[in-house]
């Protein structure tokens, strides 16, 4: 009769093998391929649980569905829970409910393969991931922890397992720790907690990130921006300041060749010299990737006197020394 009902079907198309013992289903499924398994509860050479077991253990791809003429709750129920998709009672068959059941527990079979290979593929990125990653209990226990974790505490994950982490940690913030690395100096560590729920039980997703380097080259680039705008400041400061000591030797020049010399003034110009070197050394301070303007000349009064001969003019011929403000 169940045969006949998937025969019949005007919708679906099944291929059937029968058999008529266990051991000649296993013998030939062993060879072969078959998308899914309908057994009878009591066959000659096995009966309920016995061919239950037999079947999960050796049919671990292959969704089975039972056909059972008794009514055993606690049968079924421990069926189920061991990896049966599904059971049918020989009493109430008819094909609608003999297709529904067979496509749904092909459907849930497919979904579970899915889920399976879903949880390697994620336990393979844990596992190969270059950031620490915990998992802990609601009381901080560590449940477990990838290799990463293990290289950061510098012990295995089984030690780590059933020990308490002892780090305060938030969810949905980051937060900061310092520990050692192979060579014994300090690491810079960044904690990350989410929530997941881990067998069945809520559970904190600790993830452990290496962030030394980074802080590095954070330091590193806040140095240089600083370096930048002193060397921004002190170019811009000896630019202002460069024109208006020129203008000021030039005076003091043309003024000892007018007047003569006197102790007020050599005094002017020992302090115009050290305000001088002052201007050139913040003008050394930049390097040549500051702007041009930057790169301004400052007099040097002491060469002054010896190279610049246009200085040295006819006390006659002079009639007045142009000032900014006068021009």
């Amino acid at each position: 009769l169940f045969r006949l009902m998937l025969k019949n079907s005007r919708f679906y198309q099944f291929t059937i093998t029968a058999f008529d013992t266990l051991k000649s289903a296993l013998d030939t499924m062993a060879e072969e391929n078959y998308d899914i398994i309908v057994s009878d509860l009591t066959l000659p050479d096995s009966i309920g649980w016995e061919t239950i077991r037999d079947l999960i253990r050796t049919q671990t791809d292959i969704p089975i569905v039972l056909l059972t003429g008794i009514e055993d709750e606690q049968l079924e129920i421990r069926a189920i829970q061991s990896g049966i998709e599904s059971y049918l009672n020989k009493k109430n068959l008819n094909a609608e409910l003999v297709f529904k059941t067979i496509l749904h527990a092909l459907e849930r079979h497919r979904l579970k393969d899915l889920w399976k290979k879903s949880e390697l593929q994620f336990q393979k990125i844990i596992q190969q991931s270059g950031d620490g990653v915990l998992v802990l209990d609601k009381q901080g226990t560590i449940l477990y922890a990838n290799p990463t974790a293990e290289k950061f505490f510098h012990t295995s994950a089984e030690k780590l397992t059933g020990e308490i982490l002892g780090i305060p940690v938030t969810t949905n913030n980051l937060s900061e720790l310092s520990l050692l690395d192979d060579e014994q100096k300090e690491m810079n560590v960044e904690i990350q907690v989410t929530h997941i729920e881990w067998e069945k039980q809520p559970a904190f997703l600790v993830t452990l990130r290496d962030v030394t380097h980074r802080k590095e080259i954070e330091a590193i680039t806040k140095e240089k921006d600083l370096l930048e705008k002193i060397r921004f400041l002190s170019g811009a400061i000896a630019h202002e300041f460069a024109q208006p000591l020129q203008i000021i030797g030039h005076a003091l020049e043309l003024y000892v060749m007018e007047n003569g010399s006197s102790e007020r003034l050599n005094v002017c110009k020992i302090n115009l010299q050290r305000t001088t070197k002052l201007v050139r050394q913040l003008q050394n301070i930049n390097t040549v990737e500051t702007k041009p303007y930057l790169n301004s000349e400052i007099l040097d009064l002491e060469a002054s006197s010896k190279e610049k001969a246009d200085l040295a003019v006819p006390e006659k011929k002079i009639n007045k020394w142009v000032t900014p403000e006068s021009k």
